[in-house]
């Protein structure tokens, strides 16, 4: 019984839905940022974003082993892939294990990286009040949370699939299918969140704040147009 009451309190109150309701309150509630210092925001998402993605690290790690056998046969064949130059490095990090899951952790740290950048110049080109690089990090790596959230239904349920269906093109498709809901759910959240607080830290309005979410994808789309017209 003292065992299971400790579980109960653990479930009751731990670090990580402590990090969630406040990096929720924060959200539904953005102006209580503007009493913050930048530094202090940013400490704030970056611990729980470091949290969460440690948690992901660890959680898809654990989850791999169940399906290790599975695993291992697909690592084997990227790895003959890459040795008969089918496929570039890069893309053998992106599927073999375990490379892909801190592969997928440095991505994610260069992306948010790259989009802080982005909306950094973006809020300068439009003349903002009050902009500094901490925020748009910390408004970046906050928001994102969401995203990183929506990829822990999507581990469970690979992990609970039939190694038989992994091998089925059709079941793969369905399941990617199925699974990219989270994930859209992810990122409509991730969107919502950023313009909310873009709002409010920068005093931008709606128009303003989707476009300063929406250009570091705009950029890489041009990027790619640019890479399809040079080739």
């Amino acid at each position: 019984m003292n065992i299971i009451e400790k579980i109960k309190q653990y479930i009751a109150d731990n670090v990580f839905k402590r990090e969630i309701v406040k990096n929720v309150q924060i959200h539904l509630a953005p102006e209580n940022i503007l009493t913050f210092s930048d530094a202090t925001f940013f400490k704030l998402t970056l611990k729980t974003h470091i949290i969460f993605l440690i948690l992901y690290i660890i959680t898809n790690f654990l989850l791999s082993l169940f399906n290790l056998s599975y695993i291992v046969e697909y690592t084997e064949i990227m790895r003959d892939y890459l040795a008969e130059g089918k496929i570039s490095l890069l893309m053998y990090l992106l599927n073999a294990f375990p490379y892909n899951i801190i592969f997928f952790a440095f991505f994610l740290i260069v992306f948010e990286l790259y989009s802080s950048i982005v909306s950094y110049l973006t809020v300068k080109i439009f003349g903002e009040e009050g902009v500094s690089f901490l925020k748009c990090i910390s408004l970046a790596i906050s928001s994102n949370i969401y995203i990183l959230l929506s990829l822990f239904p999507v581990l469970f349920l690979f992990t609970l699939m039939p190694n038989s269906a992994k091998r089925d093109i059709f079941y793969m498709i369905l399941f990617i299918g199925f699974v990219s809901i989270f994930v859209i759910a992810g990122i409509v959240l991730q969107m919502i969140s950023f313009i909310r607080i873009s709002k409010k830290i920068f005093n931008q309005n709606t128009g303003r704040a989707f476009l300063t979410w929406f250009s570091p994808i705009f950029v890489i789309f041009l990027f790619l147009v640019w890479i399809m017209r040079a080739s």
